[in-house]
């Protein structure tokens, strides 16, 4: 009830968070899939865009945990209805939230995108920012380290809650207007509200978090916080962002230091102008 409460006060009262999100290009509604949520399970839908959507952000935990969309069932998930006792704790979960919240539609990484497709997961993932920034809601398995704990999980020890270890799930949950954080014993309702009021702050505060996450390829940081970027920049439309820096707080952003530097976190080595220049 104090979701739901959150939500009608934040759609009647956050113009913040209405007009965050631009809207789908014309051309990309059509190639993005979808999921149909029922009591009985789910659908993959493609040519078609919901006027209202949830996304769930999650951990993917081991390769056996998750149930996929892969070339060879791509057609079957299109055709019949996935039953509930088919997939992990944690997606039947984000069915019963969006059946609470009356969502006939839900957008699931490991089911939308083709895993075994390079060339569907490039596509689609080129996509993935403008999917979270127009979702109704995001749900946050926030406590759970796979998808077999559920979002309701009970499970309390963890001393950081696994989902905003990874590098990626933190640019999913900076960039949508609203979240629903579930944890171990509190349901935790973030939205875009106040957040243009204190940007250089909020800046510095999801770098801080982001760098804390978890990423295969440290060559990906810059990217992998690009649509935070993006969104930021749009706020901020006197400034000019500099690589990971913004123009116009670039000596305060630099004075820093770094206390502890692990060795897997060096970066590659400078190399020389003259060294470049041949």
């Amino acid at each position: 009830m104090i979701i739901k409460n959150c939500l009608e006060d934040c759609l009647a009262a956050h113009d913040e968070c209405a007009h965050s999100a631009p809207h789908f290009t014309s051309d990309v509604p059509h190639e993005v899939r979808f999921l149909e949520v029922k009591y009985q399970g789910v659908l993959l839908v493609e040519g078609m865009t919901p006027d209202r959507y949830a996304c769930l952000s999650h951990c993917w935990g081991s390769r056996q945990d998750i149930y996929k969309t892969k070339i060879e069932n791509l057609r079957a998930h299109c055709m019949v209805w996935i039953a509930k006792s088919q997939i992990p704790r944690t997606i039947q979960d984000s069915i019963d939230i969006c059946q609470r919240f009356k969502i006939k539609y839900l957008w699931i990484d490991s089911l939308c995108i083709i895993q075994d497709s390079d060339e569907d997961w490039n596509k689609q993932a080129s996509m993935m920012a403008d999917v979270y920034e127009n979702a109704w809601i995001t749900i946050a398995a926030s406590h759970s380290q796979n998808p077999t704990e559920g979002c309701f999980t009970h499970n309390d020890t963890y001393k950081y809650w696994p989902l905003f270890k990874r590098a990626w799930a933190f640019q999913e949950l900076s960039i949508s207007p609203r979240v629903i954080h579930f944890g171990p014993r509190e349901v935790i309702w973030h939205c875009l509200f106040n957040r243009s009021e204190h940007l250089q702050r909020y800046w510095h505060d999801m770098v801080w978090r982001y760098s804390r996450a978890g990423l295969t390829f440290h060559k990906d940081r810059l990217p992998a916080i690009a649509a935070l970027t993006s969104r930021v920049r749009d706020m901020k439309t006197n400034d000019r962002y500099l690589s990971g820096l913004w123009e116009f707080s670039i000596c305060h952003d630099l004075i820093w230091y770094s206390v502890l530097r692990p060795n897997s976190m060096a970066g590659e080595p400078i190399t020389s102008a003259e060294k470049r220049a041949t």
